[in-house]
């Protein structure tokens, strides 16, 4: 009996040593499965933020294009993006009409620039294709500021997007960006040679008589004698 008991005993100390290690065995096996449900979540984490911050630099991406397109469609056609009918030539804007001064004012051709920005931004935006990256996506209106000042032309704009996925939020909405366009200066050089068109004693052979101290602006400044009557006149920054 004595030996019936003692078996009793080592056998439920065997088995209790080996229901703790089961226990124990089982504790590092639910870590392990824990830890490695959380790396895989953070990394899935990380691969959604990456492609979040894909999404960011596109509307930055699309900010400079439509800004830069802005800016040379404005120097194109001298201030407008759609030329009047009366006013127009070769999709070109009269600046001097018929003895009168029709040129357009620095700050309009900067309000243009701002509707522009402000209409097509959204377009190129859309034209992304970004719901392949899987986010619900929430966008506001852009709202743009931009300063011409007399070395490069500076934006600033507000466009609010916030990204969700599962678990992810993302928000952002302030972009700054800048181009080496000296813009301003040009106007103003072009606004000189406009007004020099009403002096009497302008010489329409040799309009750049009086405008000599132009060139100190580095600018290149031609003209020509498109048709009868009609100068066209071009600065370019290069």
């Amino acid at each position: 009996i004595m030996q019936l008991k003692k078996s009793q005993i080592s056998f439920f100390l065997i088995l209790g040593l080996v229901i703790f290690l089961i226990v124990i065995a089982g504790f590092f096996i639910y870590n392990n499965i824990k830890k490695t449900k959380i790396e895989q979540e953070a990394k899935k984490i990380a691969e959604i933020s990456l492609k979040a911050e894909e999404i960011e630099k596109f509307v930055n991406d699309c900010i400079r294009k439509v800004s830069f397109e802005g800016l040379k469609r404005l120097g194109q056609t001298g201030g407008y993006f759609d030329v009047p009918k009366l006013i127009s030539f070769k999709g070109m804007s009269y600046w001097h009409l018929e003895q009168v001064n029709i040129q357009p004012f620095l700050n309009q051709t900067q309000e243009r620039l701002i509707e522009y920005v402000n209409v097509n931004l959204p377009k190129c935006v859309e034209n992304g294709n970004l719901s392949k990256f899987g986010f619900l996506i929430e966008k506001r209106k852009p709202l743009t500021f931009i300063e011409f000042g007399n070395s490069d032309v500076t934006l600033k704009i507000s466009y609010p997007i916030k990204l969700s996925r599962e678990k992810f939020t993302k928000e952002f909405s302030e972009y700054f960006t800048t181009f080496n366009i000296r813009y301003r200066s040009i106007f103003e050089a072009a606004s000189e040679i406009n007004e020099k068109l009403f002096d009497a004693d302008f010489d329409v052979n040799g309009p750049f008589k009086k405008l000599g101290h132009l060139r100190n602006l580095d600018f290149d400044i031609s003209y020509k004698n498109q048709e009868k009557d009609v100068m066209v006149f071009t600065i370019i920054d290069r």
